[in-house]
């Protein structure tokens, strides 16, 4: 029995010392991402780390006190009502003890997006540059949803392709249809369904007024209804232009092979407006979505390995298919 109880006491007093130490750790490491470094070198120093690495929450009491707390309603239910008092006085012991991970948290959140933004050259944060990016209202590919549409979670950035700058932008569609159905009684009622869509926005795209609608949107037509000649690519989207010149110059069987390989994994709407070089391309691939290969960070190394082994693998071959793209159309 001495043995438990002197285990506990270890485990509370490593607990103690452990979260004291994760607490230097997220301070130290906010004043390195403070400094005047580049973000490689601040990388570099938390490679370098020296003292305890420790960047975990334990929280034993919080549910040692739990655990008592549901003992607790067991014997009130079983014995008598007076445990529901030391079930009250258990709970509200475990949260004033429990020790938060919020600060924790919004450290390795705010790295996390730091190293997108070096990795990839994005900006998570929007700025008097990004206006002269397009609205996505002012295309006509926003008005799925029939109660609401929202655009959110967006990226700019900005691609150079044979000296020519193209600033975009990557975000996230959503929208919520309301839809009246019966439930088992037969009396109606209200269900709001909701769905995801990503796409870019990007200007200065080399042409202008075209349409390539995929089935679900009939209305992103413009003015001319026009055919590429390929079979399977106008079966699979509605293509429209506002002047025949410039859809005959734009679909060209090397285009159309082309935008056909980039579609056939983006496939969706992509839409070329009338009175501006700017593209809007929506589709359901999630281009903004980060894939970590080290999920668990319990120390500064295993924080490092992630940043280092952190990719966005959609948005990368959206690049390269908008690199291709624009290089083909820049010669024509």
């Amino acid at each position: 029995m001495n043995d438990l109880i002197t285990k506990i006491q270890n485990a509370f007093g490593q607990q103690h010392a452990n979260n004291g130490q994760t607490q230097n750790n997220i301070n130290l490491i906010n004043n390195i991402l403070k400094s005047n470094q580049s973000f490689t070198q601040q990388l570099e120093q938390l490679k370098n780390w020296k003292d305890d690495p420790s960047l975990s929450i334990q929280n034993y009491t919080f549910w040692l006190f739990i655990s008592i707390g549901i003992c607790c309603v067991l014997l009130a239910i079983a014995i008598h009502p007076i445990f529901l008092l030391a079930t009250i006085l258990s709970i509200a012991f475990a949260f004033y003890k429990r020790t938060s991970t919020k600060a924790l948290d919004q450290m390795i959140g705010y790295i996390q997006q730091r190293n997108l933004e070096e990795k990839y050259q994005l900006n998570f944060n929007y700025n008097d540059e990004n206006q002269i990016i397009e609205s996505p209202y002012n295309f006509p590919l926003f008005d799925l949803g029939d109660h609401e549409n929202d655009i959110r979670n967006c990226i700019y950035g900005l691609w150079r392709v044979n000296d020519i700058e193209y600033p975009y932008m990557l975000f996230n569609y959503h929208y919520i249809d309301e839809v009246e159905t019966k439930d088992s009684d037969g009396d109606s009622k209200t269900e709001y369904r909701h769905y995801d869509l990503w796409g870019i926005i990007l200007e200065n795209f080399p042409a202008q007024g075209i349409s390539i609608a995929s089935k679900q949107t009939r209305a992103c037509r413009l003015g001319t209804k026009w055919s590429s000649g390929d079979i399977r690519f106008d079966d699979n989207y509605q293509l429209s232009g506002t002047n025949e010149m410039q859809l005959a110059k734009f679909f060209t069987p090397t285009h159309v092979l082309m935008l056909d390989q980039a579609m056939e994994y983006f496939k969706g709407d992509f839409y070329i407006q009338a009175d501006r070089p700017s593209l809007c391309w929506l589709f359901n691939k999630d281009v903004i979505k980060a894939q970590m290969e080290f999920d668990r960070i319990d120390t500064v190394h295993d924080l490092v390995t992630q940043l280092e082994t952190t990719t966005m693998p959609e948005y990368e071959q959206l690049r390269q298919s908008m690199f291709t793209i624009l290089k083909e159309i820049q010669s024509q």
